[in-house]
């Protein structure tokens, strides 16, 4: 049981935007209110372990305010405060870059991977590549370069060791989830 331990701190980070569709470009406005979800959430966690303190790791200003209003205790530190900067280490190119445009993403929806379409010269690195999502990519950029992919056409996992020089050769990597918060593939970039 949490509660016999005695007093605890629950430091609680944000992998998605709690940011109204107000704020975020390209949202419809019927999206869930996030914020207020979390509230409740929080508050039903306070109720079941009273001894327990939670703060939420806001990523952005706005979610700070949002989630302010709301009583939830909560500061700025965006979650890439934790980011090992050792891990990705610059690998200059010699000459030009190979690639226009590097997408480093998992093969999910709400990634908005429509929106690489016409790009040319992109180098995709990508997550396991399992069902329709994989063939929509293929069809929505037929011309990239699939650095998971071996010649026989076999997905195989990237080591960080092994993406970090594929960056090296792209004129700028993309980030194209509108939820997301801050993307830790934007600290690789």
């Amino acid at each position: 049981n949490l509660d016999d331990a005695g007093p605890s701190l629950h430091l609680v980070g944000l992998l998605f935007t709690l940011e109204p569709a107000s704020f975020v470009p390209g949202w419809t406005g019927n999206e869930p209110d996030r914020a207020a979800d979390l509230a409740r959430d929080v508050d039903d966690f306070k109720r079941r372990h009273p001894s327990a303190a939670i703060v939420i790791l806001a990523n952005t200003e706005v979610e700070v305010l949002e989630l302010s209003r709301r009583g939830v205790p909560c500061i700025l530190a965006n979650e890439l405060i934790f980011t090992d900067e050792t891990v990705f280490n610059v690998h200059e190119a010699e000459g030009p870059p190979r690639f226009s445009a590097v997408y480093n993403a998992a093969l999910v929806g709400f990634k908005r991977h429509n929106l690489i379409s016409g790009v040319e010269d992109l180098l995709l690195i990508f997550k396991d590549p399992k069902g329709a999502s994989f063939e929509r990519l293929r069809q929505i950029a037929p011309t990239a370069t699939w650095a998971n992919m071996d010649d026989d056409g076999a997905w195989r996992e990237l080591s960080h060791e092994r993406v970090a020089p594929f960056y090296g050769q792209c004129g700028v990597g993309l980030c194209l989830s509108v939820i997301e918060g801050a993307m830790r593939v934007s600290m690789e970039y």
